[in-house]
């Protein structure tokens, strides 16, 4: 049950250092410190090859195809007037977006507000568990560590990917990081499922752009892997 303005954020399939950069471009923060009970999540300094077999986890492929949005959320709604209109994007790794934040998402000068940073992460880990489930889900719990102080006007890349299911409850890591692999924001999350109707229903509300994955595609990659 997998597939797995300039604001992109990208969920993240293994742990890297500073400087590392997935085959796709993008790069790799560290991911690290999961929570204890979350089992299966390659630490950094794991071989290349458990780190690779963990990454296999997307449906999709090689493939990044953009994810669907809404009109009203403060996230994605493209018809919100104070949201930060984000598009996030799927791959074989988890769900994705560009991150170029302006002075209206600022706390103090010249850094950005840390609820923001938080509602970003919140909805690219809310995605990253429904690409794995196939169906949406509301935030339980999020935990965030804010590493250093987020620049405005800078190009960067927030990521995250699901780590571990247990029933109706999915654990999920992001991060923010620059360029170069550094991390600004780490975030680990719990998500409850609102279970497949409920998911159908939202679905077939949400904006489908030309170029993003259509509900038939979801459902599809998603029933496949039952």
């Amino acid at each position: 049950m997998c597939i797995t303005n300039m604001l992109v954020v990208q969920a993240l399939a293994c742990s890297g250092g500073r400087g590392s950069r997935r085959a796709d471009g993008y790069p790799v923060g560290s991911l690290a410190g999961s929570p204890a009970s979350v089992t299966g999540v390659p630490r950094a300094g794991e071989p290349a090859a458990r780190r690779a077999e963990f990454s296999q986890g997307g449906c999709l492929g090689k493939v990044r195809r953009k994810l669907p949005h809404s009109h009203t959320c403060f996230v994605c709604g493209e018809s919100n007037p104070r949201g930060l209109n984000l598009r996030f994007y799927a791959d074989e790794h988890g769900a994705s977006a560009p991150i170029l934040l302006s002075e209206e998402q600022m706390g103090y000068p010249g850094v950005a507000h840390g609820g923001v940073l938080m509602s970003i992460l919140d909805e690219l880990m809310g995605w990253a568990g429904t690409l794995q489930t196939g169906e949406f889900s509301v935030s339980a719990e999020i935990n965030t560590r804010f590493l250093k102080p987020v620049p405005i006007r800078t190009p960067l890349t927030a990521q995250a990917r699901m780590t571990a299911r247990r029933g109706r409850v999915w654990y999920v890591q992001g991060e923010i990081v620059d360029d170069q692999g550094t991390v600004y924001v780490r975030a680990t999350g719990k998500y409850v499922s609102i279970g497949k109707e409920r998911t159908a229903e939202i679905l077939k509300r949400m904006i489908h752009d030309p170029d993003a994955l259509s509900p038939e595609e979801l459902w599809r990659a998603w029933n496949q892997e039952e």
